[in-house]
């Protein structure tokens, strides 16, 4: 179904990002929202050290580029690292969910966006923060952002929902296909 909406986006010129959540854990800057910002600024999933450095050089003032370089997993440069230093976790995680906006919400000038995110019942705070203010940004720009979650864990409650304050949602509840619909699928592919 996620593939078909991609799909359905790319027709309509909507250039699409994807992250996953994993319940493995994955290394810095390859999480759910680091992957996202790889694919808002045209990083391949494996750039390198040097390329996403200066992808996060691009980023402009001081401050979202320290974001940016956490997001990407590059170390501060010596100019940055005492202000990163000087700041404490809730600022940082802050930093970094509206640089993830800002970025989205620039990029979303140039061209709609769709940005699809699986697996958010494994997502951890710092990944559901951004995706909170993500869909807020869906509400009033050209951004729409697609989750899946199991019922099961699933993080989009009442706290979510208002952390995205009141952004437009669709919900659709997926049940297990029928045997017969899942064994007409598995021969189709």
């Amino acid at each position: 179904l996620l593939d078909e909406f991609r799909e359905a986006a790319r027709r309509e010129r909507y250039a699409c990002h994807a992250g996953r959540a994993l319940d493995f854990g994955v290394g810095r800057g390859r999480d759910a929202i680091g992957t996202v910002v790889r694919g808002l600024l045209d990083l391949t999933e494996d750039a390198d050290h040097a390329t996403r450095a200066a992808a996060a050089a691009q980023g402009g003032k001081a401050e979202r580029q320290i974001h940016l370089n956490d997001l990407l997993d590059v170390a501060q440069p010596d100019e940055l690292r005492a202000i990163h230093d000087a700041m404490d976790n809730e600022t940082r995680v802050r930093g970094r969910s509206e640089t993830v906006v800002a970025l989205a919400r620039e990029k979303a000038e140039e061209a709609p966006l769709l940005i699809t995110v699986e697996d958010v019942h494994w997502a951890d705070p710092t990944v559901l923060r951004p995706l909170a203010e993500i869909a807020t940004l869906a509400g009033e720009s050209r951004v729409i952002l697609v989750m899946t979650s199991r019922i099961e864990g699933d993080p989009v409650d009442q706290a979510w929902r208002g952390a995205a304050r009141g952004a437009p949602m669709i919900t659709i509840d997926l049940g297990p296909l029928r045997a017969t619909d899942a064994v007409e699928f598995a021969r189709a592919y």
